[in-house]
């Protein structure tokens, strides 16, 4: 029915902590000073600061008879889980950068010769 709409634009923001589960993370020895990292999924772990505001609400003149729109759902649809695997996606070369400096680090604290390759799942 014409006029009866009612929409609600959230405006949103939020730090997402991205990583990997660390225990299922394997290196092996490749050969003489060779190792082969085997890194699991990236996983979304959480988020922090979480902001939401109504940026605009607006109802037709007969948007009383509507249900209101209920704002905490569309929370969870922000979160959920479609869009947590997309921020995974768009990250993933970011994280996978960031996984091979750790672990280089780490490898080369022991042995500073040592020869790293990387296995993503």
């Amino acid at each position: 029915m014409p006029g009866s709409t009612e929409m609600v634009f959230l405006q949103y923001n939020f730090t997402a902590k991205l990583g990997i589960d660390g225990q299922k993370v394997q290196v092996k020895k490749a050969g003489d000073g060779e190792y082969v990292v085997s890194i699991p999924e990236f996983i979304f772990i959480g988020y922090d600061k979480p902001t939401f505001k109504v940026a605009v609400e607006d109802g037709g003149v007969l948007s009383w008879v509507t249900p209101d729109v209920d704002k905490v759902e569309m929370i969870n649809k922000i979160l959920n889980d479609d869009a947590r695997d997309e921020y995974i996606d768009s990250n993933e070369d970011l994280l996978k950068d960031q996984t091979k400096v750790f672990f280089n680090s780490l490898i080369n604290g022991i042995d500073p010769d040592a020869k790293t390759k990387f296995d993503f799942s």
